[in-house]
């Protein structure tokens, strides 16, 4: 087809129907307006149609333009009321109205009133004509590459609006804490969000927050007219989505799942607005209804581990279940991991403080007999192993915080790795396994080290192997190369396969055999840490359905000590002494454990003073005149560490020992509470002893103390060779020792002895022997073990 120039006769074509593009026709010729108009006319792209704008001056230009929007293309003549109208249109266009979608086209009959080169210079505008130039085709081409250019920037434009507006109602929704707040926020965030492609909110948004569930159904929020003129559009598609099939669009309508409950119900999203017949609004809305329904979860979340934190015992594992999926869900959403992990700890160590702590008070009553202390005993290590799970934890928290540190010191590896190696014999018995350990050293090595985290490491690894291997061998091999230390754990259970290998590391992740035997999906994460730490390293090697090998190495230096370390004695009580009258505030908001320690310092001849909370305790300091207080951080009405300020500040109390007793325990917490005034920090729960020694730390003169050995780490002592006769004793001791076991008083024979291996600590193999007699019910040779001493 042969072009011809614009600005000749053509027939006239009818306008195409829709909605159709604005075009906008600036020029002082009316003759130009017609004949644009006749060469477009017809023209349509995406479907749509032209419609025409007409002004005749730059100043009638810029007036329209402020008055009406979506305008798409503005022809636009140079030289109108003067030289330059039009290019003053654009940059009014252009800088004051901020207009930057509209596509401009520069059309001139003078060119050299406005060369082209400077024209696009200095001017945003996007293409440039000469009319003596222009035919049909040509105005037609450039119209339909404007629209098109137009046509993308207004998709990307709506595309960042839909995103803008999906992130202020997510920020809105972010903060919320329960779950009937999150709907009531969302039923407000919606009308303002949607159309999510459109740029400005319209009127004829409907919508339902719906919950199904096997009774009846029932409305969170909708908006006015919905259930009155929409509902019945959904009806019979209610059941069709679900948490497998999310989302639903029917025409201008669309349902989209938001959260299921344990109780068989499910909350729906249901919308009803025209533009939902855009592909783009659908792909956008199926984006923005997942992340609602992630927030959701979070917050449901939330409210289930608030309801199972009033029931400790009873629901144990599927707190510590919900734990990790919390942890889950705050690291995808960047919530504060190591808050969240530290107040859960601290809410099962509350409870857990009162049933050690009575435990403990019921051991040191003189009427138990020696079955109920072996039930007190299994209570106090069912106790302990669930402060281990939560330490696991809280270990985690202190490696990713980069807070876990060695702690070296000379110890003897064997003795170390025997007291393991009787352990998990017996465990092996018990499960039909055999054991089999393999010790390549010599008898004795001495090295420095953190023995606390390589004892820790093994166990958790000869740990795995007896719960995953139902028949068959557990091997543990001890090897030296090149001052390094090599244990080798190699098990026949099940093997892992190659896929579980490449995430056994992760943390919070288990395999097969781990989901069916159950844990926490912690302990392989925190020993490769741990090894790491030490300057070592953590592999494994495995054969689906033939076994796995773990093999722990690190380096460890040698040592010069040779002699075994001085054991403590165990401090059992404290007695404050008849001239001084000691008095105590204990402050807690639990009752069961302001009783335990109130008991407790009753035992001791202490007079305590209760309150429950901070400012009470603030209240009594006015009044009253202590000598001591233990207060708790987290109390209602006045919390510990603002009733510590006070203390300091207010009331000037700068002498009073101030102890602070929490389940808050992660070590940058504890700094925390030194920095704010309190003289110690004693973690719940706690044993007797640590109270004890905090006490007589700052009264040391003002109680008498009763001991007992350590009979657990006396009796794991390697005692090397000696003779009764190379030892010596004072006339006096030896008598009052030789006359406690003739008359069987077995209780002091343990304490004298304790007390000599403190005043004399090489004298430490001679009260291992001697214990040795009491712990095999032999008095008779211990009283001539005692007669074959040295005396003076």
């Amino acid at each position: 087809m042969t072009d011809t120039f614009l600005f000749t006769d053509e027939p006239e074509e009818e306008a195409p129907d829709g909605e159709p593009w604005q075009v906008l026709i600036v020029d002082d010729e009316p003759d130009i307006h017609e004949m644009t108009k006749l060469a477009l006319s017809g023209l349509q792209y995406k479907d749509k149609g032209i419609i025409f704008l007409h002004c005749f001056s730059g100043l009638e230009a810029k007036k329209l333009l402020s008055e009406v929007d979506n305008i798409a293309v503005i022809l636009l003549d140079v030289v109108m009321e003067s030289n330059h109208a039009g290019l003053e249109v654009a940059k009014y266009l252009r800088e004051e109205l901020n207009l930057k979608l509209v596509r401009i086209i520069l059309r001139t009959g003078q060119p050299g009133t406005a060369p082209e080169s400077d024209v696009i210079r200095n001017y945003d505008i996007n293409d440039y004509k000469n009319k003596t130039e222009l035919t049909y085709s040509k105005l037609q081409t450039s119209i339909i590459s404007a629209l098109r250019s137009y046509h993308e920037l207004l998709d990307s434009e709506s595309i960042h609006c839909g995103l803008a507006k999906m992130k202020l109602c997510m920020d809105a929704l972010l903060p919320v804490a329960s779950s009937n707040k999150f709907f009531e926020v969302l039923a407000l965030s919606l009308p303002t969000a949607l159309p999510l492609l459109e740029l400005y909110p319209k009127d004829n948004i409907e919508f339902a927050i719906l919950v199904v569930n096997q009774h009846e159904d029932h409305f969170l929020a909708q908006s006015d007219n919905f259930e009155a003129h929409c509902f019945s559009h959904f009806s019979n598609f209610i059941n069709q989505v679900d948490e497998t099939h999310k989302n639903l669009f029917i025409n201008e309508h669309s349902i989209h799942y938001i959260f299921s409950s344990k109780e068989a119900e499910k909350i729906l999203l249901l919308l009803s607005y025209k533009e939902l017949s855009d592909i783009e609004e659908q792909n956008m809305l199926m984006s923005f209804s997942h992340d609602i329904s992630i927030l959701c979860s979070n917050v449901c979340l939330k409210e289930s581990l608030a309801v199972i934190n009033s029931d400790l015992e009873s629901k144990v594992s599927e707190r510590t279940f919900e734990l990790m999926q919390a942890t889950k869900k705050a690291e995808q959403a960047n919530l504060a991991k190591s808050q969240f992990l530290s107040n859960m700890s601290h809410e099962i160590r509350t409870p857990m403080n009162a049933i050690l702590g009575f435990t403990q008070l019921m051991k040191l009553s003189e009427t138990v007999n020696s079955d109920q202390a072996d039930t007190l005993d299994k209570i106090m290590r069912a106790g302990q192993h669930l402060l281990e799970i939560i330490n696991d934890i809280l270990e985690i928290s202190k490696i990713e915080a980069g807070a876990m540190t060695l702690k070296k010191q000379p110890f003897e590896l064997i003795a170390l790795v025997n007291d393991i190696n009787q352990m998990f014999a017996l465990r092996c018995e018990q499960q039909n396994l055999i054991w089999n350990f393999e010790n390549q050293l010599k008898q004795a090595e001495y090295v420095v080290g953190d023995q606390g985290k390589i004892r820790q490491i093994l166990i958790n690894l000869l740990s795995n192997a007896v719960k995953f291997t139902e028949i068959g061998e557990i091997k543990l091999q001890l090897s030296h190369e090149q001052g390094i230390y090599k244990f080798e754990v190699i098990d026949t259970g099940p093997g892992i396969s190659d896929s579980e290998l490449k995430t056994l590391f992760t943390i919070f992740t288990q395999g097969k055999a781990g989901e069916d035997k159950g844990g926490s999906g912690l302990g392989l994460v925190i020993s490769l840490k741990q090894a790491k730490l030490m300057g070592g390293n953590l592999e494994v090697e495995s054969t689906l359905g033939e076994g796995s090998k773990f093999t722990f190495t690190t380096q460890l230096e040698q040592s010069d000590v040779k002699l075994i370390p001085e054991m403590e004695r165990k401090l059992v009580k404290i007695i404050c002494k008849p001239q001084r009258q000691l008095r105590v505030l204990s402050v807690d908001d639990n009752p069961n454990n302001r009783e335990v320690l109130a008991k407790l310092l009753h035992s001791c001849n202490i007079e305590v003073v209760e309150a429950c909370d901070g400012k009470e305790a603030v209240e009594k300091l006015k009044n009253q005149v202590f000598d001591m207080a233990f207060i708790d951080l987290l109390m209602p009405v006045m919390r510990g560490d603002e009733a510590i300020e006070v203390i300091r500040k207010e009331l000037k109390l700068t002498n009073l020992i101030c102890i602070a007793i929490s389940a808050f325990s992660l070590s940058h917490e504890i700094k925390h509470f030194h920095d704010i005034g309190f003289n110690q920090f004693i973690a719940k729960p706690y044993h007797f002893s640590e109270l004890f020694k905090c006490i007589l730390q700052y009264f040391p003169s003002d109680f008498d103390s009763i001991y007992e050995f350590p009979e657990d780490e006396l009796s794991n002592v390697t005692a090397i060779d000696f003779k009764l006769t190379d030892y010596a004793l004072t006339e006096a001791f030896f008598n009052e020792l030789k006359t406690a076991a003739e008359i069987n008083r077995l209780s002091l024979v343990k304490n004298l002895l304790a007390d000599l291996v403190k005043d004399e600590p090489d004298k430490k193999p001679l009260a291992v022997h001697l214990l040795s007699y009491i712990d095999n019910y032999d008095m008779d040779g211990l009283i001539s073990a005692i007669k074959e001493l040295n005396h003076d």
